[in-house]
């Protein structure tokens, strides 16, 4: 089961972010950067849907906010941090598959050979 946990808004941003409300990472503010499904298999090409339950969710997520005495390093590397939220983006998730408001990327980066304008 979830954390307790809060949708509040950045206040220096207006992103949308999460706010744990109880337990030892009580008070950390965070949102998801890089929601992956698993929709492609290591060659790119397509999973088969039933496999994909199977397959982990991935994310990153950047901290906001951090009263707590963990460093960002131990809350990077710490399972339970991970599961916590782990949990918290399932249940948003299905909540919002309930009210339909889901939207996928089926962008396929797998294959992408553009050349990148970063220096």
């Amino acid at each position: 089961m979830a954390e307790k946990y809060d949708t509040v808004e950045h206040r220096k941003n207006g992103e949308a972010a999460f706010r744990i409300r109880e337990g030892k990472f009580k008070g950390i503010i965070y949102n998801y950067v890089n929601i992956k499904f698993p929709i492609y298999d290591e060659e790119g090409g397509m999973i088969d849907p039933e496999e994909a339950g199977k397959l982990p969710l991935r994310f990153n997520f950047d901290i906001l906010s951090n009263p707590t005495d963990y460093t960002m390093e131990e809350l990077g590397h710490d399972d339970e941090f991970g599961i916590i939220l782990g949990d918290i983006l399932l249940a948003e998730l299905e909540e919002a598959l309930d009210r339909d408001a889901l939207k996928f990327n089926y962008e396929n980066r797998n294959n992408n050979t553009e050349q990148s304008t970063l220096q």
